[in-house]
């Protein structure tokens, strides 16, 4: 079971956020339950940096057997200048964030569910491929994004039939 959590302001409007549940349990072969949304912890806002902390906001998200937050906000990592999505697996949470994705560009859906995807993949054990065409590549710009195709590569789906 996948649990999707909306973080303050996600961009996602009702209809996109069951197109992203749907997708997932497609994906995934499982339930995805879309629960309501949470507030946006401020404890993760780094005022220097006018962005949000990734790791402090997955520690805001619920426990569950597999959590996915999304949020609108400018998210990033210690040494990263933003990221796209962080995942802890050990704790099986994840984040995406809309902010990059670009809402007016007619592939922002498409871009929300491949980040949704990749970091779930993480939290499955899978780690960054080589393949620019896997779900898994990591992706540094946005353009990243959009080469990789909409699923896992045989490798990687290998690993995930284990």
């Amino acid at each position: 079971m996948i649990t999707v959590v909306p973080i303050g302001q996600p961009e996602l409007r009702v209809d996109e956020l069951r197109r992203l549940r749907d997708e997932l349990a497609r994906i995934f072969n499982t339930g995805v339950d879309l629960i309501e949304p949470i507030p946006l912890s401020f404890q993760a806002y780094d005022p220097i940096r006018d962005q949000y902390r990734a790791s402090l906001l997955i520690d805001s998200l619920p426990e569950d057997e597999i959590v996915l937050g999304i949020t609108g906000v400018d998210l990033f990592a210690p040494h990263l200048n933003f990221v796209f999505g962080e995942a802890n697996p050990v704790l099986k949470r994840a984040i995406i964030s809309t902010f990059r994705l670009d809402r007016k560009n007619p592939l922002f859906l498409e871009r929300v569910i491949k980040e949704a995807v990749h970091e779930i993949g993480h939290l499955l054990g899978l780690g960054h491929c080589p393949d620019p065409r896997c779900i898994m590549h990591f992706s540094n710009t946005i353009q990243d994004t959009d080469l990789k195709g909409p699923g896992f590569c045989k490798n990687c789906l290998l690993y995930l039939k284990e």
